[in-house]
């Protein structure tokens, strides 16, 4: 598989979280997250899963053959890292994994993570240190987002035995930047139908630009290599489920070659100055596209990573801000494996026979009472008893 065809099949990804997040989190007016961050984190996972667990990982990410897409990854970070003397826009992406000091990571996991992900390990104390090891983690995203996100994690379970993570950050500066001077107070229609006035940027100029019946899309190009994409659309109706009408991979693959080749027209431009901080759980919307085992502590298997872990919970964060100069946006995301704590499956002991019993003094060893029955019926005993007096 080439690298064009390994990144189209993770727009089909992409696809079924952001449709998973609009129809989980719908009382949120702004949804943003960041597929790249998200799938490191799974496919980082996915090296240590095994059995069910490594199957629905692989169909989540729409992954036919794992190993080979390890390598695309690898091949992607370093398409995507600038060689020496290459300008190109700011974009950083690390991964890293905190593993408890007193619990056996497999060798060969480690190997593969390096290798392909660039993660190192750090040494941690989740049972006695947990507020501490928190500190740490969000320092690290600190560290790599630019300051950007701050409290990626607020607790962690002591069933925790290692959170993987990875950040990312990326700076654009516009092709053609906004005027400075010209943000107004301009209408803007919610999703409630309300209209209300918002700070709206503005340019001349030329971009390349698409309009079908569903939609009209620009292409915002950034200095050096990225751009911002548009998508508006036409219809008058809900505009949650227009939008998911529209986000399709198909569509997305479509969209991608039209504009490959399209012609940049004259266009005014009208932007809201945006800024977003949006935090959503993993676990639910992982859950929803079907990866449940690795929840489940019956059914996990993590085997190739460590022995007797599951998935306890996952977080990302993401932020961006939209002013005239540019994008600057970041992202986090974090995954914790903790112990196996299923129910033991009870032993059945039924006492339907003649037995003996003792009650002896746990200090001493000394034993009060013994005794054994053979017929349990109380009446008979007491009698028995009484004619004995």
């Amino acid at each position: 598989m080439n690298l064009e065809a390994y990144v189209e099949s993770q727009r089909g990804f992409c696809v079924d979280v952001f449709n998973a997040l609009t129809t989980t989190d719908t009382k949120e007016k702004n949804i943003m997250f960041s597929p790249y961050s998200l799938s490191n984190v799974l496919f980082m996972l996915q090296v240590g899963a095994r059995g069910s667990t490594a199957k629905q990982i692989k169909t989540c990410l729409k992954v036919v053959d794992c190993n080979d897409y390890h390598l695309k990854n690898r091949s992607l970070q370093m398409a995507l890292t600038p060689k020496e003397g290459e300008k190109k826009y700011a974009l950083r992406t690390f991964n890293t994994i905190f593993a408890d000091g007193q619990y056996k990571i497999e060798n060969d996991y480690m190997d593969l993570i390096e290798a392909f992900y660039g993660g190192g390990f750090y040494s941690v104390d989740f049972m006695n240190n947990a507020v501490s090891v928190c500190t740490e983690i969000n320092k690290w995203v600190s560290r790599n987002t630019d300051g950007l996100i701050t409290d990626l994690i607020s607790n962690l379970d002591s069933m925790v035995k290692l959170v993987i993570v990875n950040a990312i950050y990326f700076k654009g500066k516009w092709e053609t930047t906004f005027n400075p001077l010209y943000p107004t107070l301009q209408p803007f229609r919610t999703s409630d139908g309300l209209v209300k006035k918002v700070d709206m940027m503005f340019q001349s100029t030329h971009l390349r630009y698409y309009r079908d019946t569903d939609c009209q899309i620009l292409q915002i190009p950034y200095e050096y290599g990225a751009s911002m994409y548009i998508i508006l659309p036409s219809s008058s109706q809900n505009d949650t489920t227009m939008m998911q009408i529209l986000m399709t991979a198909d569509r997305l693959a479509k969209w991608n070659q039209i504009f490959a080749k399209a012609y940049r027209s004259l266009i005014n431009l009208w932007l809201p100055k945006l800024k977003i901080d949006y935090t959503f759980p993993l676990k639910e919307i992982m859950m929803k596209l079907n990866m449940t085992d690795m929840f489940d502590a019956r059914k996990a298997n993590l085997s190739g990573l460590a022995v007797h872990l599951h998935v306890t919970d996952g977080i990302q964060k993401v932020v961006l801000d939209i002013d005239e100069e540019g994008t600057v946006a970041a992202a986090a995301s974090a995954m914790s494996c903790g112990l196996l704590c299923s129910r033991p499956q009870p032993i059945d002991f039924k006492v339907d026979r003649p037995f003996l019993f003792m009650i002896r003094d746990d200090a001493t060893g000394l034993d009060l009472f013994l005794g054994s029955v053979t017929d349990p019926d109380t009446k008979e005993i007491e009698t028995r008893t009484l004619n004995a007096l």
